[in-house]
């Protein structure tokens, strides 16, 4: 049986690479191979950012006595950005059930809104491609959770995303869209 080759432009990453996967058939799995061409990371999340807005939140030893790591939803965050960079895989897959839900500190509220809103300038809008998996959901729904007390489901557009935001909370939904407005 003859194996074909599909061509696939993958507009979202903007290249093009052949395959013998029916695209109806890639998986979130198969999207890892997109990532790279010519041996070079496509990738355009900037980690550095994420680990800094991350640390800017974290209480230190205003609150915490002592670091509790994967305990608090920012040293979660944290941890799963470092594996991620390591890893250089940016789908991470059951991270996002093993959030610590029972973290209840009370975190600044600015600082928290100020980096959902950076995080959000890093979203690459894929709509339909949206998958849960996603280092970016990942640390959107953990600071979320911070400020909110809970995650709220993103259906693969920032812009779907604040509106969804501000109709269950119209101050957080104006402030987050305030930053992610701002340029850095």
């Amino acid at each position: 049986m003859k194996k074909l080759n599909y061509n696939i432009i993958c507009n979202h990453y903007k290249y093009k690479i052949k395959t013998n996967i029916k695209p109806l058939q890639i998986t979130k799995r198969h999207k890892l191979e997109f990532y790279r061409l010519g041996g070079e990371e496509l990738s355009n999340i900037n980690y550095d950012l994420l680990i800094k807005d991350l640390s800017n939140c974290c209480l230190k030893d205003s609150y915490c006595q002592s670091c509790q790591g994967e305990k608090c939803l920012i040293g979660y965050s944290q941890k799963q950005l470092i594996d991620s960079l390591k890893s250089r895989e940016e789908f991470l897959e059951g991270v996002l059930d093993e959030l610590p839900l029972y973290d209840v500190k009370n975190y600044d509220e600015e600082t928290i809104l100020k980096s959902i809103g950076n995080l959000l300038k890093q979203c690459r809008n894929c709509k339909t491609y949206h998958d849960e998996d996603c280092i970016i959901n990942i640390v959107r729904s953990a600071l979320e959770i911070a400020i909110l007390g809970e995650s709220h489901e993103y259906e693969g557009s920032v812009l779907m995303y604040l509106l969804a935001i501000s109709e269950e909370n119209p101050e957080v939904g104006m402030k987050i869209k305030e930053y992610f407005n701002q340029t850095s």
